[in-house]
């Protein structure tokens, strides 16, 4: 008797033992994605605080041209944690920060990137190129761009003013490294680019003040 009931001990701390262990590994399957879904949420959370504040200080929301005379109108620069800008496409509800292009924030990994030889808005005739992910995941940021119309508007806040753009061009170019931006050099203009999801290809989206 004694022999069978060591037995059924230890077999019931056997059946314990996995049934905890079955319990413990389902709790943390589940509560990893939590976390990570929070962190997400929580990043997302912030980013849209800061973008607020970035346009809500600033002193006009008016467009304007380079070429008129409401370029020279007072600025206000905001303090939103070194954003240098903030890009807006109604369209596909985007609003994403930009950083400075020195800041360690302005990396594809993190962000939406202005690339180092790009112009800034406020540039006579320039060009402003910024780049970002599509695909799955949170840094996908230019995935939805794929769903934009000739015509379709973009915007950038910048230096207390509101530079307004049109899609004039949309292309595909091979993955490279470089990219021949086709932009007419008499305007001011925003381009954008990303991957090409599945291909080894980049779309290169052409926006004209």
């Amino acid at each position: 008797m004694l022999v069978k009931e060591r037995k059924n001990k230890k077999r019931r701390f056997k059946s314990s033992v996995i049934i905890t262990s079955s319990f413990l590994l389902i709790l943390i399957n589940v509560t990893i994605p939590l976390v990570k879904y929070y962190s997400i949420y929580e990043l997302k959370h912030q980013e849209e605080i800061k973008v607020d504040y970035f346009i809500d200080n600033m002193k006009s929301n008016e467009d304007i041209n380079i070429d008129s005379q409401d370029a020279n109108k007072e600025k206000v620069i905001t303090s939103s944690e070194n954003y240098s800008m903030v890009l807006e496409i109604p369209t596909i509800n985007l609003r994403k920060g930009i950083y400075n292009k020195e800041s360690i924030e302005n990396n594809i990994e993190k962000n939406v990137t202005i690339l180092s030889d790009s112009d800034l808005p406020s540039n006579e005739n320039g060009n402003v190129i910024l780049v970002a992910h599509s695909g799955n995941g949170y840094k996908a940021f230019f995935n939805d761009l794929i769903k934009l119309k000739i015509n379709d508007f973009a915007y950038l806040y910048f230096e207390g003013s509101r530079f307004s753009y049109k899609l004039v061009n949309t292309y595909e170019v091979e993955k490279t490294g470089e990219v021949n931006i086709k932009r007419n050099f008499r305007k001011n203009t925003l381009t954008l680019i990303t991957c090409k999801k599945n291909e080894n290809k980049q779309l290169v989206f052409i926006f004209e003040q």
